[in-house]
């Protein structure tokens, strides 16, 4: 087997190639000649002030992590400046306040004048915010964007919006056709079996043990239990 000989890049001496991707002799010369290019100057006006600056020439490249553009922090902050779009709103210490009550709770703060010409401050915290702002435009029933008529079905009941609460439909139509509030233990049965079948000719009024039985005898057992 030949031994392949190559020249340093760094020493120009030649060495025996151990390995395909070394260019250096040694360490030592891998080491200097990396120091050597980041040693390298290149030359380039101030993007700012046009003044010439001496930058490592791996700064210079356009594929480097960041470009060297200035030759001082003050060229920096100075371009920056002129970049950036001058402020239209007031900074919060050169503002004007005045002495309002809050809409919702009457309590005195001070608010920001050119905010309160606008509509806005109004309330004196967050939560006077949301409770006025529910209590104006509440997001429930019909002006809750997601509302579906005040209906819901569970288990094939139908489910009716009363308020803030869901009660079941048989129950209210049997109750408005009595006059009166159900018991705990008077229970709505379905005559045809059609649990969203609501009309009154479908449903009759029954008591706990009675349903229980019915239910039973409907199964195929007696006594409310169930056959073989």
């Amino acid at each position: 087997m030949t031994s392949l000989s190559r020249m340093c890049l760094f020493c120009h001496t030649p060495f025996i190639v151990t390995a395909p991707t070394r260019m250096y002799c040694s360490p030592r010369c891998r080491v200097r000649a990396c120091m050597q290019r980041l040693a390298l100057l290149a030359v380039l006006p101030c993007q700012q002030c046009g003044t010439p600056m001496e930058i490592r020439e791996a700064r210079a490249l356009p594929n480097g992590k960041r470009p060297q553009k200035y030759c001082s922090r003050s060229c920096r902050s100075a371009a920056r400046t002129i970049a950036r779009p001058p402020r239209t709103k007031p900074k919060r210490r050169d503002c004007a306040y005045v002495v309002c009550s809050c809409e919702y709770c009457g309590v005195s703060f001070p608010a920001r004048e050119d905010k309160r010409a606008k509509g806005q401050e109004r309330y004196c915290s967050r939560s006077c915010s949301m409770k006025a702002r529910h209590v104006h435009n509440p997001l429930t029933g019909p002006s809750h964007p997601q509302w579906k008529g005040g209906s819901t079905r569970m288990e094939g009941y139908v489910f009716i919006r009363v308020g803030r609460k869901y009660i079941q439909e048989h129950r209210l139509v049997m109750a408005t056709h009595l006059g009166r509030a159900l018991r705990g233990d008077e229970h709505v049965h379905h005559i045809n079996g059609d649990r969203a079948d609501n009309r009154v000719e479908n449903l009759m009024l029954l008591s706990s043990s009675e349903h229980s039985r019915l239910h039973g005898v409907a199964r195929g057992g007696l006594n409310g239990h169930r056959g073989a």
